[in-house]
Order: C-alpha cells, then sequence, then structure tokens
C-alpha cells in the first residue's frame, strides 16, 4: 500500500513502554498512519470469574493521542500492522481481556501481528513465556537478545513436536527477531527526563534547605510473595525496620539524606484477591501500616519511569525492572532472602564482596546482598560520594562491555522494529 496503517492495542498504561519507541517511529514516518488504541482489561476472582474491569485511556501522556476501542472497527479497517503486548488470551489466571482483542482473533483482522513482550529479562527468557497465544499466533515476535531468540524458537519447536503441530504457526525462524526492546530505549531516556510527584511525596524526597535526598528504590516482586507468603510479609517488615534504623543512625551522624521509595509490583493486590485472600489481608495490613507511619513514599502508580528515573539505588527482589534500571545506570543490590548473617559480623564493607565474578553478562552489574557486603553497607556508601562513585564507574564499566549480549539494538530498538514490520508490510502486498 501507499500508506501503512498501524494499529497499537495496549492493555495497561504501565506497560505502554514496551510499545511507545514503535509508536514514535511509526507516528514520525509520513507515510504511516498510527493509532494508539487502550483496550479494556479485567481482573479475575478465585474462581475466575470477572471481578473488576479496568480500562486506562484518560492514563496516557497527553502526547500520546488515543482512541476508544469501540471507535476503531478492526474487522472493517483490517489494518497493515497490529502491535500487541498481552500474549494470553484466556490462558491467564489474573487478568483477561475481550476475546475480540486475543491475538487468535486479531491474526485474521491484518497483514501482520506483531508480538512485543511486555517484559525484559538480564539473560534469558523462562520457557512458559514462549509458548503462549501471542507468540504461536504472531506473524512476527520482537524479543531482546539472539540469546532469548534462540529460546523462544527451541521451545517453540519443542511445543510443535509435542503437539503434533509442525509448520502450523509459521517458519519459527523468521518468525523470532532478536531486535531489541522498546523498554530498554525508554529507560536509557530516563536521565535527561523531569519528573513531577505529588506534593505529598516531597516530605519524604526533599530535606529542609529544598534539596533533593537520596532515594532508595525498594522494588517487591509478586512471585516471592506469592511462593513464600508470610514469611516474606515479616521479611520486609525486616528491611523497612532497617531503613528506619539508618534513618536515626544517621540523623545523629548528622546526615539527613535517605529517603524509602517501596514501589510493589503492580499486579500484587490484584493477584492475591485472585489466588489467596488471606494473604491478601495480611499484605493490606502491612501496606497500610507502611502509610500510617510514614515510613516513606508508597507508589502504587503505574509511573514506573519515574520511579527509576528519580531514585539514586535500588534494593529488592530479582525482577525485569533490574535490566531497566541497569540500563539507566543505577545501582542494584539483590537483597539476600534469609539476611541470616552471624550476630555481630559487619563484615568488610567492601561493595567488590558483593559482585559475583562467576555471572554472565549484566549480572556482574548486580551487587549480591551478603554477610560481607548488605544493605546497611550499601546505604552507608550512597551517603558517601566517593565510595559511591566507584560503584557508579564499575557499573557503567560493566554496562558499556556486556549491555549489547542482553539486548540488541541499544536505544534503537523501537525504530528497528518498526522498520521490520514496515518492510514484511510491503513484501507482503
Amino acid at each position: 500500500p501507499e500508506r501503512l496503517e498501524a494499529v497499537f492495542l495496549p492493555y495497561k498504561e504501565a506497560m505502554w513502554d514496551s510499545m511507545e519507541t514503535i509508536w514514535r517511529a511509526a507516528d514520525a514516518d509520513p507515510d504511516c498512519d498510527a493509532y494508539v488504541i487502550p483496550i479494556p482489561y479485567f481482573d479475575r476472582n478465585p474462581d475466575g470469574s470477572i471481578r473488576e474491569w479496568h480500562y486506562e485511556k484518560e492514563n496516557y501522556p497527553a502526547d500520546i493521542p488515543t482512541l476508544r476501542y469501540t471507535e476503531y472497527n478492526m474487522e472493517r479497517q483490517k489494518p497493515d500492522v497490529v502491535f500487541v503486548h498481552f500474549p494470553y488470551d484466556r490462558n491467564n489466571y489474573v487478568t483477561g481481556i475481550l476475546p475480540d482483542h486475543y491475538c487468535k482473533t486479531l491474526q485474521s483482522q491484518t497483514d501482520l501481528l506483531v508480538y512485543v513482550p511486555y517484559f525484559v529479562n538480564l539473560d534469558d527468557v523462562p520457557w512458559h513465556f514462549c509458548v503462549c497465544p501471542g507468540t504461536l499466533y504472531a506473524d512476527m515476535v520482537a524479543v531482546q537478545s539472539e540469546r532469548v531468540r534462540e529460546t523462544y524458537v527451541r521451545e517453540s519447536k519443542k511445543f510443535e513436536q509435542e503437539n503434533q503441530c509442525q509448520g502450523q504457526f509459521g517458519d519459527l525462524e523468521k518468525k523470532f527477531l532478536a531486535l531489541g526492546s522498546p523498554k530498554i530505549d525508554k529507560a536509557m531516556q530516563l536521565a535527561s527526563e523531569h519528573f513531577s510527584v505529588p506534593e505529598e511525596w516531597k516530605k519524604h524526597l526533599l530535606m529542609k534547605d529544598g534539596s533533593r535526598k537520596k532515594i532508595v528504590l525498594v522494588n517487591t516482586t509478586l512471585k516471592y510473595l506469592l511462593e513464600r507468603k508470610e514469611d516474606y510479609i515479616e521479611h520486609l517488615w525486616e528491611i523497612f525496620s532497617v531503613f528506619l534504623f539508618f534513618f536515626f543512625f544517621f540523623l545523629f551522624l548528622g546526615f539527613f539524606g535517605i529517603a524509602l521509595w517501596w514501589r510493589p509490583h503492580p499486579l500484587a493486590e490484584s493477584s492475591l484477591a485472585a489466588m489467596d485472600e488471606a494473604l491478601c489481608q495480611k499484605y493490606l495490613m502491612l501496606v497500610s501500616s507502611f502509610k500510617k507511619n510514614n515510613l516513606g513514599i508508597y507508589d502504587d502508580s503505574g509511573e514506573l519511569h519515574r520511579a527509576i528515573g528519580m531514585c539514586d539505588a535500588c534494593y529488592g527482589d530479582n525482577s525485569s525492572v533490574l535490566a531497566l534500571l541497569m540500563a539507566a545506570k543505577k545501582p542494584v543490590m539483590l537483597r539476600n532472602m534469609t539476611r541470616s548473617f552471624p550476630a555481630g559480623d559487619t563484615g568488610t564493607g567492601k561493595f567488590m564482596n558483593a559482585v559475583k565474578a562467576e555471572k554472565g553478562g549484566m549480572k556482574k552489574m548486580i551487587l549480591f546482598e551478603n554477610r560481607e557486603y548488605a544493605l546497611e553497607h550499601f546505604l552507608y556508601d550512597l551517603l558517601h560520594e566517593g565510595q559511591w562513585e566507584k560503584i557508579i564507574d564499575f557499573m557503567e564499566s560493566v554496562f558499556s562491555e556486556y549491555a549489547h549480549e542482553t539486548c540488541s539494538n541499544l536505544g534503537r530498538a523501537g525504530e528497528s522494529i518498526y522498520q521490520e514490520a514496515k518492510k514484511r508490510c510491503q513484501e507482503e502486498n
């Protein structure tokens, strides 16, 4: 066609970053009409029934023009290319979307269905992400690296063999492409962005003279919460107690500058409500107590990039957020899930004791909490510029050496994905 018609179907605004730079490339192309059409989604009850609908069209940034999903007839328009990031169709126990927006349905309503994962990984991808409706029915799947691509291809071939459906889902070698991740694009741009925060947060972020405190982002995940249950909640209490102790300790020493910014997994509450109501109540008690006691900022907003852009460091669980923090050059400490260190053992306090040299690629950037270098040391170094500069320099040197292994087309993945999709559409016609 003379003009390309491209449709983007994000469901959760917090995950729009997995599409944004692709859309910006399409929007900048004078030969493309690009439409962002947020779709509704719902949370499930434990029995699988619908608990609550969400529609987040109004949450998108002002510079992103959006259409209501009822204003665009997919079957009649039959756009050249459709980009999606919800790959599960009906096969998700926590969240659901309308059947009209299933990948299986969309495949027949466009020349090219493109699935872009809403997550990133530090190294490889778990097998179960490789064989879901989005990967099966899409004509093109854009993944972050060659290593990840090989896993998608291998697991998809295995799925076809086990289900005796070889060839039914296209040429797997051509379907999966290592084109990078738009999420990494976005994270690399964060240093130059200016963020606003709610007025009530400023008391936690600013010192009396108006200067900004050092901000530690505490990243907690759904995986460990569901696995460890009450033990995990107790562990969070211990972590918050460490921050509280060091706040008063540093205050005694004349330092006023650490702020705690807790950002739980965005699906934590809805997932617990759908899977474990008793645990959900205990978790909500923890959240309520955190807020009531003013321990820090509780951030359940959809603005992940604000947290990444504004924080100075991150402490918490292993998750896809770590790759984004590393792309933004923010030091990360992966917490020790037991913190069962010998009583009175303060360790050496040297950050290199938390680096695992045997880890491959970007994982060398992670500080693994241990008795020799624990959260307490991490917080101490954060307030001492000389020590912190050494950590930053180390992180940047590792990033420069290994980042290309973790993500292809660093900083330009969105453009690469769009151009490949455009080329395929042109070849199709």
